[in-house]
């Protein structure tokens, strides 16, 4: 595991109507295990963090970096880092195809909102 290369896989369709993008670290073999990692506030894509003026101090967090950490400390599972769909002032993280959230992306705590079934198409594809 040497030369980790996460890819993003962007617009991956979950649930009809929702979609995430999904930083995956490939592996040569097929594991059985996946290992589901959701990003917190700040996190994004390498590029994303690099152009705003305070993200880009946390670079070193990025989903891909991330993505690699995890897949170095857990060799035995395929790993993927779950995108949020939507972020309130290019920092916090709203997982709106999970769980409802409010303006500034505080979860809407709601039964029945569709995030296992979403999440279970997402690894499908």
């Amino acid at each position: 595991m040497s030369n980790i290369a996460p890819v993003c896989l962007k617009r991956v369709t979950g649930l009809t109507g929702r979609c995430n993008d999904l930083v995956i670290v490939e592996v040569a073999q097929h594991l059985p295990s996946v290992m589901v990692f959701f990003g917190g506030d700040v996190q994004d894509l390498h590029e994303v963090m690099e152009a705003h003026r305070d993200n880009k101090r946390y670079l070193s967090w990025s989903l891909e970096s991330t993505a690699r950490l995890l897949a170095r400390a857990m060799p035995g599972h395929q790993v993927v880092v779950v995108r949020p769909n939507r972020r309130e002032r290019g920092t916090f993280s709203c997982y709106d195809n999970f769980v409802p959230t409010d303006s500034v992306g505080s979860p809407k705590h709601a039964q029945h909102c569709g995030a296992v079934q979403h999440l279970a198409a997402l690894l499908r594809e």
